[in-house]
């Protein structure tokens, strides 16, 4: 791969040729460590969110529809009151139970959201289990069962209560606070 001081990657090399070199050492630069250290020390936190926006989008745009990879970014987005999000944006935890209520309102199968969880990086299926029993206990939603030609019905998630009359992703968000806590 080379280095600054062989002129790899058609650099030139201050002692072959006498000409200045392109490499600039910018962790050696005392005057960038200057003017910048006091930005970065007064900065706010900030964390990315893991997985990424776009993994999570194609993962539930690849097994639920656009829709509700759209929806599921919302509901991630909202900020409902003050002390729900601040820089970081909402936990593991309380993402996981956002993108499990949006899937109970586009009425997702139960299964099929599931997977999209699995495939966006939000946690496991049995991870979701926990997450639709608290969401069960606090009444906030049910399941239907579809029956199949052949083999076991499956189970349509279905929104109740507050998460049914829920219009916007700020609401929807208002109606599951407090389920995992």
């Amino acid at each position: 791969i080379g280095s600054e001081r062989d002129g790899a990657g058609g650099e030139t090399s201050e002692e072959t040729t006498g000409a200045v070199s392109r490499w600039h050492r910018i962790g050696d630069d005392a005057t960038l460590r200057e003017r910048y250290a006091p930005r970065f020390a007064a900065a706010e936190p900030y964390r990315l969110r893991t997985p990424s926006r776009r993994r999570v989008y194609e993962g539930f745009a690849t097994r639920c529809d656009e829709s509700v990879a759209a929806a599921v970014l919302r509901a991630l987005d909202a900020e409902v009151g003050a002390d729900s999000r601040g820089a970081a944006g909402p936990d593991s935890e309380e993402t996981r139970v956002r993108t499990y209520a949006v899937g109970a309102r586009e009425g997702a199968l139960d299964r099929t959201l599931r997977r999209a969880c699995e495939d966006a990086g939000l946690g496991s299926p049995s991870t979701f289990t926990r997450i639709k029993r608290l969401l069960r206990e606090a009444e906030l939603i049910e399941t239907v069962s579809e029956p199949q030609p052949v083999g076991r019905p499956r189970e349509r998630l279905a929104a109740r209560g507050a998460l049914a009359a829920a219009e916007t992703a700020e609401e929807t968000v208002a109606a599951v606070r407090g389920v995992t806590g």
